[in-house]
């Protein structure tokens, strides 16, 4: 058992999705299912010493809401009237470099209460579709596989943002610094996820609306609009105006296409970034680029001498340079 464990840790095999929505490393053993009639997304399964362990990747294309803790509470409420369910753990996790929902439960396994299983949902919403990452095993087994669950956790990745030309072109996107609290910044990310002075969440535009979702489902509604270069926010409900403008961070020479070796880095508008496909934002702190991007955290160092970027570290390796195009 131990050996499998460590194992599981060192070598995974890589699953990529047909449609490249997302990704996941299995660990050694594990193998593809057959997909249920009408789902969407991929089953797997692994076997060891007659003990089952089974995952699945669910996709959700038609949601109520794009808060992750709601949309748990959803799926567990459809399986909470089966016999034998109990909720035994709830809370936060992080799932693709996103805020997610963990629940985990127990149940019988066809009303039998000779079997008791043990299932856990984590839940993220990205692109306006959820994802949910479902593993199960008995309550006997469930403990062995928990290094694998583990691993199919941290290897989940997702793929590009469809919809990313089309975010990245929107005003409200980007980082904002408020004006009555300097120290207090709030990103708007490309990939509908909200950073307010710490507190993450999803968000969503909705013509003139701003909806925010916090991590425990709360929403909140802002009517928003750009004025002079300002985003102003105003509560629908304490009907209190908020201004915030956008952060400063010696952005503007960085403003522009770089492209180099077969690789474009697009810099703004504002924070807005773009490597290749994968779209997001960025941030400058001192000679270090922080690089949100399809869900991913990169950081790396730059030299920026005219039209010439030099970015280190990272994907960038030891050094590669980019040179801007111009129009």
């Amino acid at each position: 058992m131990l050996t499998h464990l460590l194992i599981a840790i060192a070598v995974a095999a890589p699953f990529r999705d047909a449609h490249k929505r997302f990704a996941i490393d299995l660990p050694p053993g594990w193998v593809q299912g057959p997909l249920p009639a009408g789902a969407d997304g991929a089953t797997f399964r692994c076997t060891i010493d007659g003990e089952v362990a089974l995952a699945a990747i669910r996709v959700l294309k038609t949601i109520s809401t794009p808060n992750a803790a709601s949309v748990a509470r959803e799926i567990t409420g459809a399986v909470a009237s089966q016999p034998g369910f109990q909720l035994i753990e709830e809370g936060s996790s992080d799932l693709a470099g996103k805020p997610a929902a963990r629940r985990r439960y127990v149940v019988f396994v066809d009303g039998n209460r000779e079997m008791v299983k043990i299932a856990e949902d984590q839940v993220v919403v990205a692109h306006e579709v959820g994802y949910v990452l479902h593993v199960e095993s008995l309550q006997t087994s469930f403990f062995r596989f928990l290094a694998d669950f583990d691993h199919l956790g941290k290897s989940f990745a997702l793929g590009p943002d469809p919809r990313g030309a089309e975010l990245t072109q929107s005003p409200v996107m980007g980082r904002w610094q408020m004006k009555d609290a300097t120290d207090t910044f709030l990103d708007l990310r490309a990939d509908g996820v909200f950073d307010l002075a710490g507190t993450m969440g999803t968000y969503r535009v909705e013509g003139a609306n701003l909806l925010m979702w916090t991590g425990d489902g709360h929403l909140e509604r802002f009517g928003w609009h750009i004025d002079r270069g300002e985003l102003l926010l105003r509560s629908v409900n304490l009907g209190e105006v908020m201004r915030y403008q956008r952060a400063k961070s010696g952005m503007a020479d960085l403003e522009g296409v770089w492209r180099g070796r077969g690789q474009s880095l697009q810099l703004g508008p504002g924070d807005a970034a773009k490597l290749d496909e994968a779209v997001g934002n960025y941030e400058i702190d001192g000679k270090t680029m922080v690089l949100r991007l399809a869900g991913k955290r990169r950081v790396v160092a730059f030299e920026l001498n005219g039209d010439t970027l030099v970015v280190r570290g990272g994907s960038f390796g030891k050094g590669l340079t980019l040179h801007r195009k111009n129009p």
